[in-house]
């Protein structure tokens, strides 16, 4: 996989923040931020090839399947989100989900761009502004459903990682805070992505109220809640898995 993705896959010349979603059996989807798409094999350019904000490639055995919307000339994001998109000003970026009964669910970030570019190292010009709730049919990836999060708030996006034990599905949470001038900038910090946060709802039902992880136990206040985790100094992007009776989280070295 480090060899495949390194190289340009298909028409995909390159994306970031991968998120992988089992299906079942030898089947994932992967889903991806910005991404830049040249159907036509002759670009090895990002700024010419064509860009959309998010896209998702279908993994079957050792065989990808790029899905986008739109055209191989024209494409548009593979999740449009509330049908208000719009390049560069508003956008759907992808969060945790999970297979619940045949169905994908996947929490998107809607996304809202600043007034503003910020200067280095303050960041970037946009920031987490809604959290939405997707569902689709896992054998077709066709999209059945999309709709507010039930708690849509985003400091913290309960829903930045999601994974589940025997009894609960987690809801991990984070700000994804993406410009830094919005907390005093850059030197201003530790910012707040560097606190995890968690949330539970009963196993597999996404669209629960959740209760929130507090000092001493579980409340149904998201006011109530405390850190988890706190780490770094601009960002902790922890993606928690539980596997195998065990929790792990992969970061970058110092975040």
């Amino acid at each position: 996989l480090d060899r495949f993705f390194a190289d340009r896959v298909g028409p995909v010349l390159g994306w970031d923040y991968q998120h992988v979603y089992p299906l079942g059996g030898d089947r994932y989807l992967w889903l991806f931020q910005d991404t830049f798409i040249d159907h036509s094999g002759t670009v090895s350019n990002l700024g010419k090839a064509r860009f959309v904000h998010n896209s998702a490639m279908l993994h079957t055995g050792s065989c990808f399947t790029l899905l986008h919307r739109g055209s191989t000339n024209k494409p548009e994001p593979f999740e449009p989100g509330d049908g208000q998109a719009r390049v560069l000003t508003k956008w759907f970026w992808p969060m945790g989900g999970e297979l619940v009964n045949g169905q994908l669910q996947v929490f998107w970030a809607e996304m809202v761009k600043d007034a503003y570019d910020p200067r280095p190292p303050d960041g970037l010009g946009w920031h987490p502004n809604r959290l939405f709730l997707a569902t689709y049919d896992a054998a077709t990836m066709a999209r059945t459903s999309f709709v507010p999060a039930t708690d849509s708030g985003v400091n913290p996006i309960y829903g930045y990682a999601v994974s589940s034990d025997a009894s609960f599905t987690y809801l991990f949470g984070n700000t994804f805070e993406q410009n830094m001038v919005r907390e005093g900038g850059f030197w201003n910090g530790p910012h707040s992505a560097t606190n995890m946060y968690l949330a539970r709802v009963p196993l597999g039902q996404l669209a629960a109220p959740p209760e929130y992880r507090t000092a001493d136990g579980w409340s149904p206040n998201r006011n109530d809640a405390v850190a988890i985790s706190s780490r770094y100094y601009a960002e902790n992007p922890m993606q928690p898995r539980y596997l195998n009776g065990q929790w792990v989280a992969a970061t970058d070295v110092d975040g």
